[in-house]
């Protein structure tokens, strides 16, 4: 049964008891029959609609019934033709242009090294040099320069030469070995008594055969301080007759200026010296002096002190006398300790 089977139910039992009535009211039959089947008519559509009497439906109608509206829509739908796709035609690949490989260089054959010889290779013989050769770049000094330095001042020469290597010219005063047997030679030094004394190693006593008293000599070693004589230990004879030889003869004349110059370069620095030391002593005195009942003042420097008087010099370079004990208390206290840091 379809949904809208209750409003045909009823319809139906109203047509039925009205054409019943109309026929019973030709007939002759009286109204209530009439009013009769109106209302067994009313009745009678819901009977129809009644759920209960569907169970026993065909079941062949009820799956028409069921198959009818999608039917009915498949019917009402006119037929329409699925359109073939059209084949697009595939694009052809394009074709990229494959790069010509390049040639690859054939690699050069490496030359086969040759087999390296067993044989052991000789050294090639050192150079012979002349131990001598090493000292022309020491520095030389006289026999009577490098005594004279030790006896102005012992310290300061042993501070300059003590421990260091150096070359020192002169003539011979005497060939000997002491009681070790250790060979040496004095040089004069300008002193009656004491000499430059250069000591040899043993192996060395067969250079000292020829030598003579009064020879001009160059002897390279190490300076080793003085003990009575200047000492010079570890000795090598590097020339005998340097007078004789034009190039010992300018070693000798430049050694001679060499201490010269050495000797003005010392002598300038402590000028110098000395010269600075003066300006800052005199700023430091330079002072206003001021007299002790404050009634008189000066502007002066301290030149010195002496027997209870300071010697001031006033900027116009005149020097006066005055009292300390007329200076103010400042002025004697200042006094005192420009005393003190001069006793220092």
């Amino acid at each position: 049964m379809s949904r809208g089977g209750g409003s045909i139910g009823k319809a139906f039992g109203i047509s039925f008891g009205c054409v019943m009535g109309v026929f019973a009211f030709l007939v002759g039959i009286p109204i209530l029959m009439c009013g009769g089947c109106l209302f067994l008519g009313l009745i009678a559509g819901p009977v129809v609609d009644d759920p209960s009497i569907a169970q026993y439906d065909d079941p062949a109608e009820t799956a028409d019934d069921e198959d009818s509206p999608a039917e009915e829509e498949t019917a009402s739908e006119p037929p329409t033709s699925t359109p073939k796709p059209k084949s697009k035609p595939t694009p052809k690949p394009k074709s990229k242009s494959t790069p010509k490989p390049k040639p690859t260089p054939k690699p050069k054959p490496k030359p086969t090294p040759k087999p390296k010889s067993t044989r052991p290779k000789k050294k090639p013989a050192p150079a012979k040099v002349d131990p001598k050769d090493e000292w022309k770049s020491v520095g030389l000094w006289s026999a009577k320069g490098l005594y004279q330095e030790y006896d102005k001042n012992a310290l300061r020469a042993d501070a300059d030469f003590k421990g260091r290597r150096l070359r020192v010219s002169g003539a011979v005063s005497s060939i000997n070995d002491d009681i070790l047997g250790t060979p040496f030679v004095t040089l004069e030094s300008g002193n009656p008594i004491l000499r430059v004394q250069c000591m040899f190693p043993r192996d060395k006593k067969r250079d000292l055969l020829n030598l003579q008293p009064g020879e001009q000599v160059v002897i390279g070693g190490v300076c080793s301080g003085a003990m009575g004589n200047v000492i010079i230990r570890k000795c090598i004879l590097l020339s005998s007759n340097a007078t004789r030889g034009t190039e010992e003869a300018v070693a000798r004349k430049r050694v001679l200026q060499t201490e010269e110059a050495e000797r003005s370069r010392i002598k300038s620095l402590q000028a110098e010296e000395w010269a600075r030391r003066r300006e800052e002593t005199s700023k430091r005195r330079t002072r206003t002096w001021t007299s002790k009942d404050r009634k008189f003042s000066v502007m002066a420097e301290m030149l010195s002190y002496s027997g209870g008087t300071v010697r001031l010099q006033k900027k116009d370079g005149s020097i006066i006398a005055v009292p300390l004990a007329k200076l103010s208390l400042d002025d004697q206290k200042f006094v005192r300790d420009e005393l003190k840091r001069g006793s220092r």
